[in-house]
């Protein structure tokens, strides 16, 4: 071979190299890296060939419309990748919570898989994990988008100087004083809303056998008191659902004068799409009983619902509170408030069509009167 070919043959061979190396290398950057939390997911999911062969089977019956129609395993691990950094957007804040409700929703078999014990502890670390982001500096990339949104009303709010640090910082925001009046403090038979909430009544009395539902969860009036010795006071009484939308004040107040009697948290961590307790574990809920000077007792039960949500008390059994006194604030998620009340107790509440006695929803803000209550000497 003379020279010149010698030459030609040694760069056609280093041209080749160089595209095979490269070409190697681009496949390497296109291999995404799983978080660690997922990473544990796709450990369990390898090493246990009934679940990993149950959820592809799971995945092939998803129907048409579905976001899981035609989607592998791989897509799994990369939604809850991209779920646990997800910033929530004013048009579509519980948008993953409502995408992974499709795959079970209508598929009995994957929700038993979903119970096994592995599956449930790897949740956990994943809701602590989401929860973690949502607490970071990295959560606060679209909290521009809320602020400038109408409906939160930003100039309500106290804002620190330096801005909200992380969507949480945001989520849990602080009113500015007197932005929520309270109707008639000093007077103990007025009930106040105690959030900006969408409220109705609960239509049935309460008891053990007529169950209630929030946001799906079924409750009835024991269990939602974690059986404590106080709930029978409740039964045969009335009820209303405080519903909190994601641009809502999200601390809430006490809507009576009272002294706490009894606290408690219970449940625990959760995701709140649709079915999903019955499936899982119980929401994260916690519930105060106030005793009233002459009205009974009243009980305010803060339950956590969509995507991630905590719930975080300031006052402790013994306390002697207020109308509008803060009693907590819910972190990133959906939230709701059940309020209790002690059988012909409750008086003409707004959220109640007095002639026909239909429920209806009313919005409120925290602080508005909502309802009264009867004196024990009237009952």
């Amino acid at each position: 071979m003379n020279s010149i070919n010698k030459i030609l043959l040694l760069i056609f061979c280093a041209s080749n190299c160089s595209v095979l190396l490269l070409s190697n290398a681009s496949g390497m950057e296109d291999q995404v890296e799983h978080s660690p939390i997922v990473k544990e997911l796709q450990k369990i999911v390898e090493s246990n060939d009934d679940l990993r062969l149950n959820l592809e089977k799971a995945l092939k019956e998803q129907e048409k419309g579905s976001y899981w129609h035609n989607r592998k395993m791989e897509d799994i691990f990369d939604f809850f990748d991209d779920w646990l950094v997800f910033l929530p957007t004013t048009d579509n804040p519980e948008k993953y919570s409502y995408l992974f409700n499709e795959i079970y929703r209508r598929n009995q078999n994957i929700r038993m898989l979903l119970r096994q014990p592995l599956f449930i502890d790897w949740l956990e670390k994943f809701v602590i994990g989401r929860g973690n982001f949502m607490d970071s500096e990295k959560s606060a990339g679209n909290i521009k988008e809320w602020v400038e949104d109408s409906t939160v009303n930003i100039g309500e709010y106290e804002v620190p100087s330096g801005g909200f640090k992380s969507f949480n910082d945001f989520f849990t925001r602080k009113i500015k004083s007197g932005a929520r009046p309270i109707y008639m403090p000093n007077d103990d038979s007025i009930i106040t809303s105690p959030a900006d909430c969408t409220i109705s009544k609960i239509r049935e009395k309460l008891n053990t056998e007529t169950i209630f539902e929030v946001k799906d969860e079924i409750f009835d009036v024991k269990k939602l008191l974690d059986n404590s010795t106080l709930a029978n006071r409740f039964l045969n009484g009335d009820g209303a659902i405080c519903f909190l939308m994601p641009s809502d004040y999200h601390r809430f107040h006490s809507p009576v004068n009272g002294k706490i009697i009894e606290v408690k948290q219970s449940g625990g961590l959760y995701f709140a799409a649709q079915d999903w307790t019955n499936y899982f574990f119980e929401r994260r809920r916690g519930y105060f009983l106030m005793e009233t000077s002459r009205y009974g007792i009243v009980g305010i039960v803060p339950v956590g619902l969509a995507d991630i949500s905590s719930i975080n008390f300031v006052r402790k059994e013994n306390d002697i509170v207020q109308k509008g006194d803060e009693l907590g604030f819910f972190a990133y998620g959906g939230s709701a408030i059940v309020l209790l009340f002690e059988p012909n107790r409750l008086i003409d509440p707004i959220y109640v069509n007095n002639t026909v006695y239909e429920v209806s929803n009313v919005k409120v803000k925290m602080g508005q009167k909502i309802g009264s209550l009867k004196d024990e000497s009237m009952k």
